[in-house]
């Protein structure tokens, strides 16, 4: 089902953003810049919500990104720490060894530098940044 981004009726084709009456009428002045109202964007959204969510989505790659950084985030939506539904996987890891959730202000650090290494035992839990700094500093 696609909706026109105008007027967000449901449209008659599959080609082009604009129901029939949109087009014709010159409506078509959102384009441009992709600014379409808030109401119709709700109703948009709305009426699309959890038909490409989740597996459904093409992007998709089993719940597991790598960051810019090179960790290795795992999607676990219903954790109380995770940012928009993703964890660390270090984190994922060393909670699991723990049997407890990890402070916010509780690090991991990677024995071998590689940060999507997530072996138990290249893991060490640091209780603060401060000594996780120390400890890099002593090296």
């Amino acid at each position: 089902m696609k909706l026109c981004i105008n007027c967000g009726k449901e449209k008659q084709s599959n080609v082009g953003n604009y129901c029939r009456d949109c087009y014709q009428k010159g409506e078509r002045n959102h384009m441009f810049g992709n600014v379409r109202p808030e109401a119709i964007r709700k109703r948009i959204s709305k009426s699309m919500k959890g038909i490409n969510a989740g597996e459904k989505n093409p992007h998709w790659r089993g719940g597991k990104i790598k960051d810019t950084h090179g960790y290795v985030h795992i999607r676990v939506p219903n954790h109380p720490y995770a940012i928009n539904g993703y964890v660390k996987r270090s984190r994922l890891i060393m909670e699991k060894i723990l049997g407890r959730y990890l402070l916010l202000k509780e690090i991991i650090h990677h024995e071998n530098e590689i940060r999507d290494d997530d072996k138990p035992e290249n893991l060490k839990l640091f209780p603060c940044i401060g000594e996780h700094t120390s400890y890099h500093n002593r090296r």
